[in-house]
């Protein structure tokens, strides 16, 4: 059987033992976690978010806007996290665009620092770009994973929808409403007016003749007549008083 010193002595030896390799262990951890400088991989060189293989915008957060692209960036390893990105692309209507992750344009992921966002332009083409990070192990570049291609034809659509409804409403109304009624008003008017106008005194004179001639005619007539009687009159009473002269 071991004695108790025996024993006490190997116990020590283990704890120390333990120890040693902890430190080891610790010590090869962080040699393995090395600060990494890579490039684009080379095939992605060149690419744009809708020629792009693979695409998907399920875990872009947030979601690009309708005139952006997004490109999603991984750097390949084991344990591996991006620290930083510094990316070029040349614009759909020219010029350059430099990205610099993280920033205003783009974003290291925090829950999982191995990926990273990117929102361009749409049409923008991806000319190339450098990372740098930890890794456990010694990856040769960072890759694009995939693109989230942007749409930029929403824009004329609303410029189409409010271009006739302003256009066709107003112009027939005003158009329509001025042209008929001038039209129609004085033609019928004045030329009814001044046409039944000289003929009504025309006959109003006529019929004021035959009644100046009519009386005149009846006052010649009583007028013989009021002479024929009269005559008649004066007849018969020197009649009468001949008669009685002779009787």
């Amino acid at each position: 059987m071991f004695s108790r010193s025996t024993l006490l002595a190997t116990r020590r030896l283990g704890v120390v033992l333990c120890g040693f390799v902890a430190a080891i262990a610790l010590g090869a951890g962080q040699a393995q976690a090395a600060d990494v400088v890579v490039p684009l991989h080379a095939a992605h060189v060149g690419s744009t978010a809708a020629g792009f293989g693979e695409q998907d915008c399920s875990d872009f957060d947030p979601a690009p806007e309708p005139d952006q692209d997004g490109w999603h960036f991984v750097l390949p390893g084991q344990n591996s996290a991006f620290t930083g990105l510094t990316l070029s692309f040349n614009l759909d209507g020219g010029g350059v665009l430099i990205v610099d992750v993280p920033g205003s344009n783009g974003h290291i992921k925090e829950s999982n620092p191995q990926h990273a966002y990117v929102y361009t332009p749409v049409g923008a083409t991806l000319t190339g770009g450098i990372a740098t990070g930890t890794s456990d192990g010694s990856p040769n570049d960072f890759v694009l994973s995939h693109t989230c291609p942007g749409d930029d034809e929403p824009t004329p659509s609303p410029s189409e929808t409010p271009t006739p409804s302003p256009s066709e409403t107003p112009t027939p109304s005003p158009s329509e409403t001025p042209s008929e009624s001038p039209s129609m008003t004085p033609s019928e008017s004045p030329a009814e007016t001044p046409s039944g106008a000289p003929s009504q005194p025309g006959g109003v004179a006529g019929t004021q003749e035959l009644p100046v001639t009519g009386i005149a005619a009846t006052t010649m007539l009583l007028g013989g007549l009021l002479v024929l009687a009269t005559g008649t009159g004066l007849v018969l009473v020197a009649r009468r008083r001949g008669a009685k002269l002779g009787a």
